[in-house]
C-alpha cells in the first residue's frame, strides 16, 4: 500500500484519492513533504553530501549557540535551520536542521557530539541534495 499526506493540488495532479482531510492539528502551521521509500530512487553512486536531523535543546540562553558552535568549529555548512514550536508546551521549540558535509565521516564525527547540547535528536536522513528534483 502507499500513503501520503500532501494537498488537494498534488492529489489533483498525481490522481490521488483524498482519504482524510484538515488533519493538522495547528491550522498556523506549514508544511513541508518528503517522499519515504523502502527502495532506492537511484542507482546513481552519488555519494550523500547533505543530512536534515530534528533536535531539541533546552530551553536556557545559550542552548541554540552551542548548537551552532559545534558545527561550526567541526567545519560544516547549516543550509536551514527552522524552529517549529512543541505542542502544548509554550515556549519549546524543536528545530529542523540541514546541513552540507564534504564527506560521510565528517557527518558521523559531528552528530554524536549533539549528544550532551541537545534533549534529543534524530537523524532524518543523509542524501545527495544534487539528485532531489521535482
Amino acid at each position: 500500500g502507499v500513503g501520503a499526506v500532501g494537498s488537494k493540488l498534488a492529489m489533483d495532479h498525481y490522481g490521488l484519492d483524498i482519504i482524510a482531510g484538515g488533519i493538522e492539528t495547528n491550522h498556523t502551521n506549514h508544511t513541508r513533504f518528503f517522499m519515504i521509500t523502502g527502495h532506492s530512487r537511484s542507482s546513481s553512486s552519488v555519494m550523500p553530501d547533505k543530512c536534515t536531523m530534528i533536535l531539541t535543546i533546552p530551553s536556557i540562553p545559550g542552548s541554540l549557540y552551542s548548537i551552532l558552535g559545534i558545527f561550526a568549529k567541526s567545519d560544516i555548512d547549516l543550509t536551514k535551520i527552522e524552529s517549529i514550536p512543541i505542542e502544548n508546551q509554550p515556549y519549546h521549540y524543536a528545530f529542523v536542521i540541514d546541513f552540507k558535509f564534504t564527506s560521510i565521516d565528517q557527518a558521523k564525527q559531528v552528530i554524536p557530539l549533539l549528544d550532551k547540547a541537545t534533549e534529543e535528536y534524530k537523524v532524518l536522513g543523509f542524501y545527495n541534495a544534487s539528485e532531489l528534483t521535482a
